[in-house]
């Protein structure tokens, strides 16, 4: 489920991000930014729980 819940919360932070471009009428320079990195860090985090569970299924 953790993969499940990180997905959740990513999206949620993304709707986060764009509303708050909206609430600066599309000034926000740095959202591209921002958004690389919480899919990147989502992405590492996916990465280590795929690696974990298959260590657990395999060793």
């Amino acid at each position: 489920y953790m993969i499940l819940v990180t997905a959740t919360v990513s999206t949620f932070l993304k709707y986060v991000f764009y509303v708050s471009d909206m609430l600066m009428e599309g000034q926000w320079e740095r959202k591209a930014v921002y958004t690389f990195y919480l899919e990147l860090i989502r992405d590492l985090l996916h990465l280590s729980l795929y690696l974990l569970f298959f260590l657990v299924i395999f060793v």
